[in-house]
């Protein structure tokens, strides 16, 4: 059995980041080894667990999350922030307002207060002037704020 490989990083905003790979023993038909991938963020939040079918291909995982996870840039950060389980969730950036985490149920509600999906992303996506913020804290989301260290 091969090692587990394993990873620890920060981002700019003071998040850790371990990144997990461990091998699954061979298969009886002797095909090559699966791997199981998983990235926590902050010790609680599983942000991506999957199976991969190379050791380099878990890898080249581990350094794309870490490389993501050091970028400042609000593209970069985005990937991170919508995979986030904790409820749903919203922030402002610049003249947007990004929703995200468990948004299904909402989907109408969101619609409904001029939201569209953006599909680059993955999350809801509205000019900020046109947001009743009202309205969106009484669906339960809380704002997500994000504190640079600039």
């Amino acid at each position: 059995m091969e090692e587990i490989l394993r990873k620890t990083f920060t981002n700019p905003f003071g998040d850790v980041f371990e990144a997990i790979a461990v091998p699954l023993e061979t298969s009886p038909d002797k095909k090559r080894p699966k791997w199981v991938f998983t990235i926590i963020r902050n010790s609680t939040d599983v942000l991506e667990t999957k199976v991969v079918f190379s050791k380099k291909n878990a890898e080249r995982l581990i350094q794309w999350w870490e490389n993501t996870a050091k970028k400042i840039g609000p593209e970069e950060f985005m990937r991170i922030v919508r995979h986030r389980k904790n409820g749903v969730w919203y922030l402002i950036f610049e003249e947007n307002v990004y929703v995200g985490g468990n948004t299904y149920p909402l989907k109408e509600e969101l619609k409904a207060l001029g939201f569209r999906w953006d599909s680059g992303y993955s999350l809801w996506k509205a000019k900020t002037e046109k947001v009743d913020f009202e309205k969106l804290k009484a669906l339960g989301i809380k704002e997500f704020k994000v504190e640079s260290n600039d």
